[in-house]
């Protein structure tokens, strides 16, 4: 038996009853059917919650966590009014990774702008340190699904004090490659791309590997729409899947332009 929770932790459509709506069903054979939701819906605007790390070298990629960033394509992002490089954008756990761009040493305000809405969120602080990033050591590896590379996963770094300390995206062929600036042992996230709802890979590298590799789990796949009251599909809604009376929660998916949604649950 599984459970299916709706959410927007990207907040652009929020449930105006509830925050939260699920579904219930039992899978059976390889048929598991569809699985529609109809909630309300209510526009925000940009808001960032959280900037990880909050001070650091131009060059430095951080991390901005918030809500109501989709809705238009990929956000952009300005340092005072210096544009900054989006290296990742994921609606579905409501964060930006974005590499700080060539600054004076000093404080800077961050906003976000939503091209879809054209609304300003208001300013969150970073510190640009003096200095210039050198690199002490690397990791890289290749992400696939067990049989085909698999690109557009993101892969994000934390340090030993669980400190997001970059993030980068893996190419055409899967493959993926960060420079860090201090040597020692890190706690590598895969986030499955867009539109593939498997489960994150997370493991201890210890930085200078060169095969910090992973395979996604294929399994069953689940489909629907998410619509409104007035049946007009609802865009970056988040679909979770969670197994009912069990510990493993599988990473959902992220509906697309016109509402629907494809779940892969590990079989």
């Amino acid at each position: 038996n599984l459970q299916l929770e709706l959410d927007d932790p990207d907040a652009l459509f929020r449930d105006l009853d509830t925050t939260r709506v699920n579904r219930q069903l039992t899978l059976a054979g390889n048929n598991p059917g569809n699985v529609d939701f109809i909630v309300g819906r209510a526009r925000t605007s940009p808001t960032v919650t959280f900037v990880e790390p909050s001070t650091g070298l131009a060059g430095t990629r951080i991390t901005l966590d918030g809500y109501g960033f989709s809705g238009g394509g990929t956000p952009q992002v300005f340092f005072g009014t210096t544009p900054a490089t989006v290296v990742a954008f994921r609606p579905d756990v409501g964060a930006i990774f974005v590499e700080v761009p060539a600054l004076a040493a000093g404080s800077h305000d961050i906003t976000v702008v939503n091209t879809g809405t054209g609304k300003t969120s208001e300013p969150a602080c970073f510190e640009v340190e003096s200095g210039s990033f050198s690199a002490a050591c690397s990791i890289s590896g290749v992400v696939d699904d067990s049989v085909l590379p698999v690109a557009g996963a993101v892969v994000s770094f934390n340090d030993a004090d669980d400190t997001f300390v970059g993030a980068t995206v893996t190419n055409g062929a899967g493959a993926f490659s960060l420079d860090l600036d201090a040597p020692g042992t890190y706690l590598v996230e895969i986030i499955p791309p867009m539109g593939m709802p498997w489960t994150w890979g997370t493991y201890d590298v210890l930085c200078g590997s060169t095969a910090a590799d992973h395979s996604f789990a294929a399994g069953w796949e689940l489909t629907g729409q998410v619509v409104d009251s007035f049946g007009d599909g609802i865009s970056d809604a988040f679909v979770e899947v969670e197994q009912i009376g069990g510990a493993e929660i599988f990473v959902g998916g992220v509906t697309d332009e016109d509402g629907y949604f494809n779940v892969r649950v590990p079989t």
